[in-house]
């Protein structure tokens, strides 16, 4: 088998690898479609080469592993989305409330006291993005905890 990267041109980054059995599958430094096609050592770890690697100035370059699901390669460097971030933390808020609707039935079998324990868990939920409105981390934020 021949391995062969396949690069985004405008970023260097590795799109997938694709193992071949002829090596007139691709074309050595073809450009379609936007993507750029180098031969690879058969010996190169295919899940890792992606990740730690990328190409400029026609030459391969080595990075660091992406540092979270909140990042993404522009301009040869990591940069993080805020936006991501956010969308991230809604998804979670989300996840838990459906979780926890069950507590504001009508004929859920909870005494008051605790429904009402529910009910102000379930606010600070809504609450998150306005209370830590200036986080940038996960780290940044403290979840409510649930009431039991």
């Amino acid at each position: 088998m021949i391995k062969y990267a396949q690069i985004l041109v405008e970023t260097g980054e590795v799109v997938c690898i694709v193992d071949v059995q002829s090596p007139v599958a691709y074309n050595e430094d073809q450009t379609e479609n936007g993507i750029l096609y180098k031969r690879l050592s058969n010996d190169i770890n295919s899940h890792t080469f992606p990740q730690l690697n990328y190409w400029r100035n026609d030459q391969w370059n080595t990075r660091e592993a992406k540092p979270s699901q909140h990042h993404y390669w522009v301009d040869f460097a990591w940069v993080r989305s805020l936006d991501s971030f956010w969308a991230g933390v809604r998804y979670q808020r989300d996840a838990l409330l459906a979780q926890s609707d069950w507590t504001q039935l009508a004929d859920n079998v909870i005494d008051s006291d605790l429904q009402t324990s529910w009910r102000n868990y379930r606010q600070a939920l809504r609450d998150i993005t306005t209370t830590y409105s200036s986080a940038e981390s996960d780290d940044d934020i403290t979840w409510p905890t649930k009431p039991f």
